[in-house]
C-alpha cells in the first residue's frame, strides 16, 4: 500500500494556489453585419463584436491599440466564415473571438445582412496576447451514492468536491496550456444548469455548458469512493491495543470535446494507504479523518492533473543544448507536474505524411524512434533530459541537428522510472 506523501505541504500549496488563481473573462454580445456576401457580412459582424467588447478598454491602455488592430486585420484578411474554421477564427483573432452563432441572415437588394451572437475574450493588460490556446472548463465534481465512508466525523461532502475541483483548476491555470474558464466566469451559468453541489447532470447538459461559453473541452469527474477506517484490536497478552488506520480513494475523470460532443478519454484513479500505530503517534494529524480525507483528494488531484496534461499534450523538445564536451541536453515543454526526475521517455522524430492522394485529408505524422531520454532536471513548466542509452553516433547526430529538425522532436511514450 502507498503512503500519503507530504500532507501538510500539499494542503499549504492548495491554500496559496487559491489566492493566486487568475481569471479569464468572456462577454457574449449580439451584433449585426452587412456585406456583399454572407461571409463578408459575418466578418463585419465579428469585427463589430470585438470593437464593442474591447474597443474602449484597449484604447484606454497606452500602446495597447495594436492588439485591437491585429485582431480586426486578421478577421478581414484571413477568416473565411465556415463552421469548420472555428480554430482558424481563434488563430487570426489571437484568441479574442472564441465562437459565434448565426441568428439571422437576409438579403436586401445587393447586400446581405446578418445578426449573430459572438463570445469574445475581454482584454487583459497583464495578458494582452492570449493566443489561440484551446479553452477548458473544469465542471464541479460529482459524488457517487454512498461514496463517503468514515469512522470519524467528516463534515461537508460539498467542500471535498470543491477542494478537488479547485485544486485541479489551479494546477491547470499554472500549467498555461489551456485557457481555463474559472468558477468566477461560470458561476451564473452553473446555477442555471443546476450543475453545482455534485448533482448529477446529463452529458448533453455538460456539452451545452461548454457551447454557451465557447469552450473547446469540458473536464468532468466523480468521486466513486472515499473511505477512512481505524481498526482497534483488543489488548493482547502484553495489554497493548493494536491500532491501524487505512484509507482509500477512487475517482473517474472524463474529457469531452464540446465541438463534437464526443468523449476524448476517460481515466480511473484508485489508491490505498495504511498507517500503523507508531506512525499515527508520530503524526497526530493522521488521527483526524477530515484531514486525511482532504489529503486523499489533493493527492488524487495531482495524479489526475498529470494524466490530463499527458493525454492532451505529448512532451515536445523546445531546445537542444549541445556543448562540445558534455552530453547533449534536451529541454522539454513539460514540467514537474507531468514528469519526474528519473523518468524515461521515447524520443521520436516527427515527419508529416502530407495529404491523402484520394481524399486530400491530412494523414498525420510518421514517427521515427530515435532513442531513450532520462529526465535529469526540472522546473514547474520544463524538464531537461539526456540520452538514457547513449552512443557516440547518437550524440553526434543530436549535435548536428538543424533548427527545423529540432522542432520535429517529441516524446512518444512515458516508460516510468
Amino acid at each position: 500500500m502507498n503512503r500519503l506523501p507530504m500532507l501538510r505541504k500539499i494542503l499549504a500549496l492548495l491554500a496559496a494556489g487559491f489566492l493566486s488563481i487568475p481569471t479569464l473573462a468572456f462577454e457574449t454580445v449580439e451584433v449585426s453585419g452587412r456585406g456583399e456576401t454572407k461571409n463578408e457580412a459575418i466578418v463585419q459582424a465579428l469585427v463589430q463584436a470585438v470593437r464593442q467588447v474591447n474597443g474602449a478598454r484597449i484604447e484606454s491602455v497606452p500602446g495597447a491599440s495594436v492588439f485591437l488592430e491585429e485582431t480586426v486585420q486578421g478577421l478581414t484578411s484571413r477568416f473565411v466564415a465556415r463552421v469548420e474554421d472555428v480554430q482558424l477564427l481563434r488563430e487570426v483573432t489571437r484568441g479574442y473571438v472564441r465562437s459565434y452563432e448565426l441568428l439571422e441572415s437576409k438579403r436586401e437588394e445587393s447586400a446581405v445582412e446578418v445578426r449573430l451572437s459572438a463570445t469574445v475574450l475581454t482584454f487583459d493588460p497583464d495578458n494582452p496576447r492570449p493566443g489561440s490556446a484551446k479553452s477548458l472548463v473544469v465542471a464541479p465534481f460529482q459524488l457517487a451514492t454512498g461514496a463517503l465512508r468514515f469512522d470519524g466525523k467528516v463534515e461537508g461532502a460539498e467542500a471535498l468536491l470543491e477542494t478537488l475541483r479547485n485544486d485541479l483548476e489551479t494546477r491547470l491555470v499554472r500549467a498555461n496550456k489551456f485557457l481555463v474558464l474559472t468558477r468566477q466566469d461560470l458561476g451564473p451559468l452553473l446555477k442555471e444548469l443546476q450543475f453545482i453541489d455534485g448533482k448529477w447532470t446529463s452529458e448533453e447538459e455538460k456539452v451545452k455548458l461548454g457551447h454557451q461559453f465557447g469552450g473547446d473541452y469540458l473536464v468532468s469527474g466523480r468521486i466513486e469512493s472515499l473511505a477512512v477506517h481505524t481498526d482497534r484490536r483488543p489488548p493482547g497478552p502484553a495489554g497493548y491495543v493494536k491500532v491501524t488506520k487505512t484509507a482509500d480513494v477512487a475517482l473517474s475523470l472524463s474529457m469531452y470535446n464540446v465541438g463534437s460532443g464526443r468523449i476524448e478519454w476517460t481515466e480511473s484513479y484508485a489508491r490505498s494507504y495504511s498507517w500503523d500505530g507508531e506512525e499515527l503517534k508520530r503524526d497526530p494529524d493522521l488521527q483526524d479523518d477530515q484531514f486525511v480525507a482532504r489529503a486523499l483528494v489533493l493527492d488524487a488531484s495531482e495524479s489526475l492533473y498529470a494524466t490530463l496534461l499527458g493525454r492532451s499534450f505529448r512532451p515536445k523538445v523546445v531546445k537542444v543544448k549541445a556543448s562540445p564536451a558534455g552530453p547533449v541536453t534536451f529541454v522539454l515543454n513539460a514540467g514537474s507536474g507531468i514528469l519526474s526526475v528519473g523518468d524515461v521517455l521515447e524520443l521520436v522524430l516527427l515527419e508529416p505524411l502530407g495529404p491523402d492522394p484520394d481524399t486530400g485529408l491530412d494523414l498525420g505524422m510518421d514517427e521515427t524512434f530515435v532513442g531513450l531520454l532520462r529526465i535529469t532536471r526540472q522546473t514547474d513548466r520544463t524538464s531537461e533530459a539526456v540520452f538514457a542509452e547513449s552512443t557516440t553516433a547518437l550524440q553526434d547526430w543530436a549535435r548536428s541537428l538543424e533548427e527545423a529538425e529540432r522542432a520535429k522532436l517529441a516524446c512518444r511514450e512515458h516508460l516510468g522510472q
